[in-house]
């Protein structure tokens, strides 16, 4: 088998690359909730709810909208 040394370099190469992906290119959440996720931004998109930017957001949770 590998030595010590081995092991430590493969699982250095295992975090650098995760740390090194990005976080759009894979998601986080599972299949079930990246649908209804997308499910419910396409019918807050559909009724012109859906807020984009900082700014837009912040306005909006303030005026309680």
């Amino acid at each position: 088998m590998g030595s010590d040394s081995e092991t430590e370099r493969s699982n250095i190469k295992v975090k650098k690359k995760m740390t090194d992906l990005a976080p759009i290119s894979k998601p986080s959440a599972g299949k079930k909730l990246c649908k209804q996720t997308l499910k419910l931004v396409r019918k807050a998109s559909e009724s012109k709810c859906l807020k984009r930017g900082v700014k837009e957001v912040v306005r909006s949770i303030r005026r309680g909208h």
